[in-house]
């Protein structure tokens, strides 16, 4: 099934930049847009990653989602509210917000969207957080989280920006044998840069944190890891 992220939300960074959609009523015609284009073809969407647990959520917020969610759903796509990771906001003010939002229209939640969370606490705090919202089903995206999340550094503000110490999590499943889950995804694009960190100049996919990524997991056989570690790099290769 295709898997789809919304990332569009008015003030999406919280910065006042105008990033995102100008203003709510603009932000409605673009999931207007959005179910157009999909027509008869459904998807799991994902809703707009970091937006509700943000420290700029407010009622406007909520409503803009909430109204989009409805949209969404009568249009018979498969909604997951994104509720960002267990170590930002509480299971009781992240089921508030998330009850505000529309999330007894959607399908479900997402949890640890873009962050390196564990498997194991992604699962603890999404199902405390299901028993508060009518026990929705959930996502846990897996894509950076095969070493957990990096050691706090003093001497380094951006640890959490393209961090030396990371790895693919488990492969995307619909059967992942927990209880609450209805799937593990590469919900984050393996490979694409946090930004202008830590040694990278871009937003976008790298080969250097793919190879990254691929020789730190655990999971992977060895013969790849060893394979993608002395694997030059495009821009060595030349």
């Amino acid at each position: 099934m295709l898997v789809l992220v919304a990332y569009y939300i008015p003030d999406r960074g919280c910065t006042h930049k105008r990033d995102g959609a100008p203003t709510p009523k603009a932000y409605g015609r673009w999931i207007d847009t959005l179910i157009e284009r999909l027509g008869d073809v459904r998807a799991v969407i994902v809703m707009e990653p970091e937006a509700i647990p943000a420290d700029c959520f407010d009622a406007t917020r909520a409503a803009t989602l909430k109204n989009a969610v409805g949209r969404l759903v009568a249009a018979g796509q498969y909604v997951y509210l994104d509720a960002g990771h267990s170590h930002w906001k509480s299971s009781g003010e992240m089921a508030e917000r998330l009850l505000a939002s529309g999330i007894n229209s959607a399908e479900g939640f997402s949890v640890n969207v873009s962050n390196r969370q564990t498997t194991k606490d992604a699962h603890r705090w999404g199902r405390e957080l299901a028993d508060l919202v009518g026990n929705r089903e959930f996502l846990i995206d897996t894509s950076r989280n095969g070493l957990g999340p990096p050691p706090d550094d003093p001497a380094r503000d951006d640890e959490w920006c393209n961090p030396a110490r990371q790895a693919l999590g488990q492969r995307p499943t619909t059967t992942p044998n927990l209880p609450g889950v209805a799937a593990l995804l590469w919900i984050k694009r393996p490979g694409e840069s946090d930004g202008e960190c830590g040694g990278e100049t871009t937003y976008l996919f790298t080969p250097r944190q793919a190879r990254n990524l691929i020789v730190n997991a655990p999971w992977v056989a060895a013969e790849t890891r060893q394979a993608a570690a002395t694997a030059p790099l495009p821009a060595e290769s030349s």
